[in-house]
Parts: structure tokens; sequence; C-alpha cells
């Protein structure tokens, strides 16, 4: 299963495709500030299983499943172990690997120990960061880059007259292209790793590897800055920036359902500064 299916929109009509995604922009912003404000492993556990009820409306196949928990497990077991082996400033019980009075290691190193306190953190950080990057790809897999741009340039809707508020088009066009640049560069880079294949490079074991990410750069440079100026085309194609009024085929409507995911992300953020201020988040409330 190629990585490129799980940065962008899902082809598919869904109910989480046909709410408006300025109040899935609210979700995912309420997602990242209770990530911020929670500070317990058990806490943040909860707020990612939070997400995947999300996931289950989006139906992902077996394939996207597993590539995204590689991904998580891999960042989450990275953090862990980096701040496992390097949380120097630790107080609390450490497994001591290697001793300080070690010969030849000991002194070269200051010993080696697993930091209690340091795995606590690593998952505390890796929790967070799962959160937020878990809601936000479900933000892009249920939401079209052009109702995206509409929603950031009209957070608040033109009423009788009155210009609409949010972000300059210019911005939200930057964004927008910002999202979809990952499943560029995932397939360039995999269109540069089958090429080479074909042209007798043996890619296998970590010596390949490295021989193949060697020759990787330039070429991999030089197709996203085509991507990019076939975009640049595309956008004076279409008078991108033409008048300054602008108007749009997309037209946001919030229905019911939105009204009860905002619901719900309000309480989500509540009920996040509720238990940081009792003790239960990264930094209390004052």
């Amino acid at each position: 299963m190629s990585l490129q299916s799980l940065f962008r929109s899902f082809e598919r009509e869904t109910a989480l495709h046909r709410l408006d995604p300025r109040t899935k922009l609210l979700w995912v912003l309420s997602v990242s500030v209770a990530a911020v404000l929670l500070g317990t492993p058990l806490l943040l556990g909860l707020l990612v299983l939070s997400t995947v009820p999300f996931w289950a409306v989006l139906r992902p196949s077996r394939g996207q499943v597993r590539s995204l928990l590689l991904i998580f497990a891999s960042i989450a077991a990275g953090v862990v172990l980096s701040q496992a082996f390097f949380y120097y400033w630790g107080t609390g019980p450490q497994l001591v690997i290697v001793p300080a009075d070690a010969p030849v290691i000991g002194p070269l190193t200051g010993g080696i120990a697993v930091y209690l306190n340091g795995v606590w953190y690593g998952l505390v950080q890796s929790f967070r960061f799962i959160a937020s990057a878990s809601a936000a790809l479900t933000l892009v897999a249920s939401t079209r880059p052009g109702d995206l741009v509409a929603a950031l340039s009209s957070i608040i809707p033109a009423r009788k007259g009155r210009r609409p508020v949010g972000l300059p088009l210019e911005i939200a066009f930057m964004v927008s292209a910002a999202v979809s640049f990952a499943p560029v560069l995932i397939g360039e880079t995999e269109q540069i790793m089958r090429a080479m294949q074909a042209r007798g490079l043996d890619l296998r074991g970590v010596t390949g590897m490295g021989r193949g990410l060697s020759y990787l750069f330039f070429p991999l440079v030089l197709g996203l800055l085509r991507s990019g100026r076939q975009l640049a085309l595309a956008a004076d194609a279409r008078a991108f920036r033409a008048t300054r009024d602008r108007t749009s085929l997309v037209e946001l409507r919030a229905g019911r359902g939105d009204y009860l995911l905002a619901g719900y992300a309000a309480s989500l953020i509540a009920l996040a500064a509720f238990l940081s201020a009792t003790g239960y988040g990264g930094s209390v409330l004052l």
C-alpha cells in the first residue's frame, strides 16, 4: 500500500466528508489544544483513541491502517527510546545497563542507563504528537483541497455585502498546497526508487538503501521543482489573484452534524482545561 493514500482525500461519500471543513478544523484545533493541556500517558492515550471513531467513519483499507499504525508505532518507539537513554536530568529510578566505572565504555559515556522518567516523558510527547497528527490526517482524508481553501479564506462567511473573514486567499492556497506536498514527495520518491531498481541498482540491505538514498536527492529536488512550476502555471491559467473580490464555486454551509461536532470540540477543550487545572496537565493552569 502506497503511503500517498494516507496524505490525500479519500474519494468517498461519508458523513465526515459532508461536514463543513471549518468545523473539522475546529475539531483538529481542539485535539491539538487538549494534547498540550493534558500531561499523563493515560489521558493522552485516551485522546488518541478519541480519534479512532472518525477513522472508522472514513473506512480506510487494511493496507492504510497497517501503514498508519506502522508510522505511529515507529514515532512512539523512537521518541520513547531516545528519552529513555538521554533523559539525564531525571531524578527518578533508573535501570543501569553500563555503570560509569565500567572499563573503557564507562569513562567514554559516563554510564548508560534507562531513565524511567524519560520513558514517561517519551510516552507523553509521542502521544501528544500522535493525537494531533491523527486528527490532522483525518481532516486531510475527508476534505478536498478546494473545500480546504474555501474554509480557510472564509472562516466567517460574507453577509449583506460584508466581505468574508479569514486568511488571505494566497495564504489559504499556500496551506492547501503544503498539505498536498506530502503525497507528491512520496510519489516522486517511489518513482525514483523504482527507476533505480529498473536500472540494476541493488537496494537490498543497509548498504544498498544507503547507496539509493545518496542518489535520490538531486532527482527528487528536480521533480519537486517541476511539480511546483506546473502548479504555478495551473494557478495562472485559472486567473488566480486576477481580482481582489474572487467568487468561489464552493459554498460552505453548516448543518446539524457540524453543530454537534463543534459542541464536542468545545467540550473537549473545556474538559482538558479542567483536568490541567486540577493537576493532570503538562502545565497547571493558574
